[in-house]
């Protein structure tokens, strides 16, 4: 059983702190109401984990912001449905690969996704459209470094947060100004 295979490698891993254990949990929670979801509708049990692979989790995508409720049966948020979608391929690429379920090549060929709804004022670029930004030769100083700030937050995935306090982390090494992320 996939599933107990699971939560016993993610509850045996000493690596992992107890916040840690309990977002994989929370991704093996939902992974596990998608593969019963899938078997109420007819579709074969989920058996090997190479049978985990991008297309599973673009499915298991769409189903979660239509049937992965609450217990009080509100919705989740489409963060946190992003946050279960990376969780639970996190946990099935880790420990299959641990288990020797899956090889790493195989690991890496599932690729990492989120959920493709979105808010009405969100948008999301392709690798393509980032890769137009980091070419675009911009007419003064102040586009430069806005587009640089950009960037850096589309490629490190920071929090406006913490691109406010980008100047706290410059520090000098060698001679060379770097950001310490």
């Amino acid at each position: 059983d996939i599933i107990s295979f699971l939560r016993k490698s993610i509850s045996a891993d000493n690596e992992l702190k107890g916040s840690t254990q309990n977002n994989y949990q929370k991704g093996v929670a939902a992974l596990h109401a998608f593969l019963k979801f899938r078997e109420t509708n007819g579709e074969p049990k989920i058996t090997s984990f190479k049978e985990f692979n991008t297309e599973f989790f673009w499915t298991m995508a769409d189903y979660l912001p239509m049937y992965y409720k609450k217990d009080n049966d509100k919705p989740y948020s489409i963060t946190t449905i992003n946050d279960f979608l990376k969780l639970a391929n996190i946990v099935v690429t880790k420990y299959g690969i641990k288990g020797g379920y899956l090889t790493v090549a195989e690991a890496k060929s599932i690729k990492q996704l989120t959920n493709k709804t979105s808010k009405e004022n969100e948008i999301f670029l392709r690798n393509d459209e980032i890769m137009k930004l980091y070419r675009y030769q911009p007419l003064n100083k102040l586009d430069e470094i806005v587009r640089d700030v950009f960037l850096l937050e589309c490629l490190t995935g920071q929090r406006i947060q913490d691109t406010l306090r980008l100047d706290e982390n410059i520090q000098e090494i060698m001679g060379v100004k770097q950001i310490i992320i």
